[in-house]
């Protein structure tokens, strides 16, 4: 009867326990690991493309338009147990260069410079018709051509 006690409150305490340790909260840092004096080394009309990479390695991503704004990104998120993460800090170093790759201005932003957005859900409404699941399997019989011997 004793060991029988023993067992039960043994498996009590580990399912307690193992579930303070799934509401204990999980920090992630992304993207490129940085502090804030990053920019301060580095000097707008001396610096190019070279020693940029060389100082501060890949960066996290070029602009879309314009291949001479590169972004260096920093994102700390902290997420408990199945709840959606938050972000706790985010660090954005800017830097544009001209069209010979000198460095022209570098610009950084925080967490308190961002802006939440909402995106749009709508979807493109395309032309045709939608297939049904037997359309599809039974769709492509006798379809395509044997292959030429």
């Amino acid at each position: 009867m004793n060991i029988f006690r023993f067992k039960t409150h043994l498996i009590i305490y580990i399912i307690f326990f193992l579930t303070i340790n799934a509401c204990a909260p999980s920090l992630e840092i992304r993207g490129y690991i940085t502090t804030q004096d990053i920019a301060k080394d580095l000097i707008p009309g001396s610096d190019n493309k070279e020693t940029v990479l060389r100082s501060l390695g890949t960066p996290t991503s070029v602009g879309t338009f314009s291949p001479n704004t590169w972004f260096y990104i920093t994102r700390l998120t902290e997420k408990i147990s199945f709840l959606n993460e938050k972000v706790t800090d985010q660090y954005v170093v800017v830097l544009n260069f001209n069209k010979i790759g000198v460095l022209e201005s570098v610009e950084s932003f925080d967490l308190e410079d961002s802006i939440d957005i909402t995106p749009v859900e709508r979807t493109t409404p395309t032309h045709g018709r939608e297939l049904g699941i037997i359309e599809q399997i039974l769709g492509n019989i006798n379809r395509f051509e044997p292959p030429p011997e």
